[in-house]
């Protein structure tokens, strides 16, 4: 694929993610009454919880997946519709802004964190990776759909 600079328009790549926020959180809520309405009734004790935590977790991590992609690709079609040229690249480019968004906010947090409550983070990491490694590993699997997602996006934008 060949692009240059000239090509990304952050109107269009701006207004696409703020379309990617607001479809990820309506499709969040649609997924979280999907999944209350289907098992995850009321009357689960907290052992039972407990002993699910590691499939809450997994099918929690696959709808944050499935919802991101969904979203990003809404974000990418806005942003592929709004841009004059290559309305894939814009697609995509949604879902770098809102790495970078992510990024710059988690440095923000950390440092302010850090002023603020000192002292009352966790005291242990699991595995060798730690919470850090474990939230990179996060980020770049979901980055990746979401990057996916605005890419097709794009790509059914462009006969619009």
């Amino acid at each position: 694929m060949n692009f240059n600079r000239q090509e990304i328009q952050w109107g269009p790549v701006a207004i696409g993610w703020v379309a990617a926020v607001v479809a990820f959180i309506v499709l969040g809520l649609i997924l979280g009454a999907i999944a209350s309405a289907i098992g995850l009734a009321g009357d689960t004790t907290t052992a039972e919880a407990q002993a699910n935590a590691g499939e809450l977790g997994a099918g929690a991590f696959v709808g944050s997946m499935i919802v991101g992609f969904l979203a990003h690709a809404v974000g990418g079609f806005v942003a592929g519709t709004r841009a004059r040229v290559n309305p894939t690249l814009n697609g995509v480019m949604v879902a770098v802004f809102g790495l970078v968004v992510v990024v710059v906010l988690t440095i923000l947090i950390t440092v302010f964190g850090g002023i603020f409550f000192s002292g009352a983070g966790s005291t242990g990491t699991p595995g060798f990776l730690g919470y850090a490694g474990a939230g990179f590993v996060t980020v770049l699997v979901n980055f990746i759909f979401n990057a996916l997602g605005g890419f097709v996006g794009g790509r059914f934008s462009q006969g619009r």
